[in-house]
């Protein structure tokens, strides 16, 4: 190259090397907020159906457990089937349980006895024996806590016939008189009290 053709290369001023770079740091910054815009735009819309979907697990059931009997003292047949409904605010039914009555006691308050579980946003809880056709024979609200005692005393006489650990005794006797009518208050089923009060007659 000669130096005529040195003096004709147009030479480049420092402002003019500068902007160069310039311009392209702005094109990737312009791109780089376009990618950042479209990603936000992308993902926020998830993230809200996320946190919409992610709802805390509802507390556990209340558990109730107790003994059970009439006015009278006495307590249901061993095996009667006690149910435990639970109503809303509304009065309608939004869950139910039910558990065998055994010796005038139903479930227990050990962690692995059995309990009538209920669903804590329940307003009300009533219950019944056998079937839910009748009135309830007992009702609660108390609904909050893990683990509730609940002693139910049906009204009236509704279990007649079953006398519990604490109903009244029998009139007295002589002898082995006493046994017997111990023997014939603990019986439960009509053909075994008809079979005992022949043995008492002999």
């Amino acid at each position: 190259m000669t130096a005529s053709d040195l003096q004709s290369t147009p030479r480049l001023r420092p402002s003019e090397t500068a902007a160069a770079p310039s311009r392209t740091a702005w094109l990737l910054a312009a791109v780089l907020v376009g990618v950042l815009l479209v990603a936000m735009i992308g993902v926020a819309p998830g993230t809200a159906v996320a946190d919409d979907d992610d709802d805390s697990p509802p507390p556990p059931p209340v558990g109730y457990y107790g003994t059970i009997e009439d006015g009278a003292g006495n307590i249901p047949v061993d095996g009667t089937t006690l149910i435990a409904v639970g109503y809303d605010d509304e009065g309608t039914a939004i869950d139910e349980d039910s558990i065998t009555i055994d010796n005038g006691q139903y479930g227990g308050p050990d962690a692995f006895d059995g309990k009538l579980l209920i669903q804590r946003s329940a307003h009300e809880v009533r219950f019944y024996t056998d079937d839910r056709s009748g009135d309830p024979i007992e009702t609660t609200t108390d609904t909050d806590a893990a683990s509730v005692e609940l002693d139910i005393v049906a009204e009236g006489n509704v279990f007649d016939g079953t006398p519990g650990n604490g109903g009244g005794g029998g009139g007295g006797g002589g002898g082995g008189g006493d046994a017997e009518l111990t023997d014939i208050a603990s019986v439960s089923k009509p053909r075994q009290l008809e079979q005992a009060m022949l043995r008492q007659r002999r």
